[in-house]
């Protein structure tokens, strides 16, 4: 069994609370409500300049690869040979951050390192649901106060005219997930993240 490992914040350049802060601001700015990491490609990743591919008419982006999950929670592993990435699926809101994975690669440090950072570990397989559950606004993490749920379905209630889009990476997203979305809610484009997790770190920009 390949273990989850956590990459060292020396090495990965800047903490996921950073990156988690950059991208919720630009999906606020940008009046979107999440994003959706499918496949190993990108929960790993660095997040300053997503704000150049979203659009205002973008409720959430669903992206595609095995190195991104890794790159934005800032994790590695041994599921692919010569790659350290590991068979995940990653969901972050505006409120809340989920984590696929099957939970017996998940040790009691690593799950401390989620639970530290509000990310909620799912099993691997409940991707399928919750990307059904995100589509229809019914995604809650167990995280999120009652509160922040309140003022959610508030909002939601007050802007009917609220984003209402997933981005889909086509090039990468399975048809399993993308048939739990309503095509006419899905914009089909190449993803952000690969971009933003090219560019150097920064030094000392932790």
């Amino acid at each position: 069994m390949s273990p989850v490992v956590v990459h060292p914040l020396e090495f990965a350049g800047r903490s996921v609370s950073h990156k988690f802060e950059d991208l919720r601001a630009k999906l606020k700015q940008e009046g979107a409500r999440g994003l959706v990491i499918a496949a190993l490609d990108e929960v790993c990743f660095r997040s300053k300049k997503i704000s150049l591919f979203l659009s205002s008419a973008l409720e959430c982006i669903l992206i595609g690869g095995l190195m991104q999950v890794a790159w934005l929670y800032n994790i590695r592993g041994t599921d692919v040979a010569y790659c350290p990435v590991v068979h995940a699926f990653a969901i972050l809101t505006t409120d809340s951050a989920f984590l696929y994975v099957d939970k017996k690669k998940v040790s009691d440090e690593a799950n401390s390192y989620f639970n530290g950072l509000g990310v909620e570990v799912r099993e691997y397989t409940d991707v399928i649901s919750d990307v059904a559950l995100l589509a229809s606004d019914r995604l809650i993490s167990s995280f999120a106060s009652k509160t922040v749920q309140h003022e959610a379905a508030k909002d939601m209630e007050i802007d009917s005219d609220q984003p209402d889009r997933l981005w889909v990476d086509p090039a990468s997203c399975c048809y399993a997930l993308y048939s739990k979305l309503d095509a006419e809610k899905v914009l089909l484009q190449p993803s952000p993240i690969s971009l933003s997790k090219a560019l150097k770190v920064i030094k000392n920009d932790f």
